[in-house]
């Protein structure tokens, strides 16, 4: 599936009622392969004995996920795909526990500012393996293969992934525009320079292009003019303190890029949006805030953090993106932007650098 269903949202914690300690722990489940434990036959005892009122067992959910999803796939028609792996992939809460039991840690992403490097910190921070890679043939050069499904168990929703395919990283924790609540001891972010961001963000439109029609788009100037204008003139009709929704802001810039002509995807409409949206408009809310340029400060504070030293990988980087398509001989262009467009970035993005700034500068 190439995008997974919207999660319940967290329950909204207010400043004097913290989250328990088992809301911030995060853990994805063992490795179900389709012969059930002796553990899982002693409960079916159980409960034709009598005892019809016991819990499922994480296994005996997998069984019932592997059941649903083939049940799914012959009522609608399809061939049906061999289950051999199940595994829960639970995302991350907003608050996390550091090692020592009692700091709390929430972490707010921005698109394109490193949240793939920062979440696989976060993941191994909480006792999970550092890298959540993607296969390069499924998510460079199709369409993302995130399979996974959510299913009911009389409770929250779960995310269960099918046959071992994995599931973008940045799927572990929900996006949003800031709130100021939950509340956690340690508050940090990763902001980017809106010009090298932007410069991002159009990388990301050529793959997706590139999924969907198999050719690398050319990003001529004309072309980046005219996404500047569309850009630009959008945030002028919102000004700079619009209290707007995500899903309100989406809808609306979505309308700006189709009266235009641009053609591609609509979720990727909000990596283009301000870090402001992502942050708040005031920085001293933070307790950190790093910039992508060095993320050695946030390496060694998430690693004081988790109380063991983090893998030092640095995930999904331009260069990386760029090797993987130059080893099948394309090339990953990432265009030189005239003064006048840099000028339209920064107007674009005029909020970002009144809040953000001095975060940008080398």
């Amino acid at each position: 599936m190439d995008q997974m269903p919207a999660r319940p949202a967290w329950p909204a914690w207010s400043e004097s009622l913290r989250p328990k300690t088992g809301e911030m722990t995060q853990r994805i489940g063992r490795f179900y392969t389709g012969r059930p434990s002796w553990r899982t036959w002693v409960r079916g005892v159980r409960r034709r004995l009598g005892d019809a009122s016991l819990p499922l067992s994480e296994e005996e959910q997998l069984i019932k996920v592997k059941q649903d999803f083939l049940a799914r796939q012959r009522a609608a028609g399809k061939a049906e795909e061999p289950v051999y792996a199940l595994r829960f992939a639970h995302p991350l809460p907003p608050v996390l526990l550091a090692a020592d039991g009692k700091t709390t840690v929430r972490y707010l992403p921005v698109p394109k500012s490193g949240t793939t490097s920062t979440l696989n910190w976060l993941l191994e921070m909480t006792g999970e393996a550092a890298h959540r890679g993607w296969q390069d043939e499924e998510h460079w050069f199709q369409r993302p293969v995130y399979h996974a499904e959510e299913f009911n168990f009389d409770g929250p929703r779960v995310c269960v992934t099918l046959n071992e395919k994995c599931i973008a990283v940045h799927k572990y924790l929900q996006r949003g525009f800031f709130a100021p609540q939950p509340h956690a001891d340690v508050r940090f972010c990763v902001v980017r320079d809106p010009v090298e961001r932007f410069l991002a963000l159009l990388n990301q439109f050529q793959i997706a292009v590139f999924r969907r029609e198999k050719r690398l788009p050319p990003l001529d100037g004309a072309w980046i003019d005219s996404f500047l204008d569309v850009l630009g003139a959008f945030y002028e009709t919102l000004g700079s303190a619009s209290a707007i929704s995500r899903d309100d802001m989406m809808g609306r810039m979505a309308v700006f890029f189709d009266e235009a002509g641009f053609a591609f995807a609509p979720q990727y409409f909000h990596l283009g949006f301000r870090q402001t949206d992502f942050l708040g408009r005031d920085a001293t809310w933070y307790t950190h805030v790093f910039a992508l340029r060095d993320l050695a400060p946030a390496h060694k504070l998430l690693s004081e953090l988790a109380g063991k030293p983090l893998s030092s990988l640095r995930a999904n980087s331009s260069q990386e993106r760029k090797d993987v398509f130059a080893a099948r001989g394309l090339k990953l262009a990432r265009p030189q932007l005239t003064a006048a467009q840099k000028r339209k970035i920064e107007t674009a993005y005029a909020e970002d650098y009144r809040v953000f700034g001095r975060w940008f500068e080398a």
